[in-house]
C-alpha cells in the first residue's frame, strides 16, 4: 500500500525545525516490489555512504520482510486452527480428529507393537447444569472435562469435542493395559475437579474398543463399539445413583 504526501512532509519537523543538518539522502526500504518505507539519514561535508550502509538498508529490509512473512504464517496457523479446534474448549473438532486419526493410523501400521483404543466420552448432567445454573456455567463445566481429558493424553494421543457433550479420544499403547490406565487418570482428573468447589459435580461415562479385538472390526465399527459401551456405562452409572 502507497500512502501520498507532500514533499516538505518528508522529514518530521522535530528534524526540519533545527539547524542540526541541510543535507539529507533519502533511502527506500524495500524487499524486491514491496515498499516497507524509507530512511532519511545527514550527510556531512567530505562523507559518503558506503557498501556497509548499503548493506545495513538491505538487513534492515530483510527484517521488515521477515516479520510481514511471520504474521502471515501466524494468521493462517489462526485460520487453521478456526478449522481444526473447538472454540471453547480447544481441543481438536470432528474434522481435526478425522485427520489426526488419519496420520496416526499411518503411524501404527508400522508399529505393529502399539495397541490402540477408540474412546467416546460423554459427560454426564450437562443439562441439569445448563438449566439450573445457565448455560455459562454449562460452557465452563465442558470446559473443566476437556482439561481433564487433556491431562490423561500422552505423545501420540488425542481427544477431541464431537459438539455438546459428546466427546472423543484415541490412544496407544505397548504393554496392554493403556485402557485401565486412561479410566483411572481421567477420573482422577475429574475427581481433582470437583474438589474446587463448584455447585455441581462434573461427571462423565466411557466406552473403550481396542482396535483389532476381532479381526472382522474395523476402524469405524471400532469407534461405534467405544459408543455403544459408553452408553451401557451411562446406564450403569444412572442405575447406581438410582440405587444409592
Amino acid at each position: 500500500m502507497s500512502i501520498p504526501f507532500d514533499r516538505k512532509n518528508l522529514l518530521p519537523p522535530e528534524i526540519t525545525n533545527t539547524d542540526c543538518c541541510n543535507n539529507y539522502m533519502v533511502f527506500i526500504i524495500h524487499f524486491k516490489n514491496r515498499v516497507y518505507g524509507y530512511l532519511a539519514a545527514t550527510i556531512e561535508e567530505n562523507d559518503w555512504f558506503d557498501v556497509f550502509t548499503q548493506g545495513s538498508i538491505m538487513n534492515l529490509a530483510n527484517a521488515f520482510e521477515n516479520a510481514a512473512m511471520q504474521k502471515k504464517l501466524a494468521d493462517l496457523e489462526d485460520i487453521r486452527n478456526l478449522y481444526m479446534r473447538d472454540s471453547l474448549t480447544g481441543l481438536y473438532n470432528r474434522r481435526g480428529f478425522d485427520k489426526q486419526l488419519r496420520d496416526q493410523m499411518d503411524h501404527v501400521d508400522k508399529n505393529s507393537n502399539a495397541k490402540c483404543y477408540a474412546v467416546s466420552i460423554d459427560m454426564d448432567g450437562l443439562k441439569y447444569i445448563n438449566d439450573t445454573f445457565g448455560h455459562m456455567e454449562g460452557d465452563k463445566a465442558l470446559m473443566y472435562l476437556a482439561e481433564a481429558l487433556k491431562k490423561t493424553m500422552r505423545n501420540n494421543e488425542f481427544c477431541a469435542r464431537n459438539g455438546g457433550d459428546e466427546f472423543t479420544a484415541f490412544l496407544c499403547g505397548e504393554d496392554g493395559a493403556r485402557e485401565e490406565e486412561f479410566v483411572k487418570e481421567f477420573y482422577d482428573a475429574l475427581d481433582e475437579v470437583n474438589k474446587l468447589g463448584l455447585p455441581y459435580e462434573i461427571q462423565a461415562s466411557v466406552g473403550i474398543c481396542a482396535l483389532g479385538e476381532h479381526e472382522s472390526d474395523t476402524l469405524i465399527s471400532c469407534i461405534q463399539k467405544a459408543d455403544m459401551r459408553m452408553y451401557e456405562n451411562k446406564k450403569q452409572r444412572k442405575q447406581k445413583q438410582k440405587n444409592a
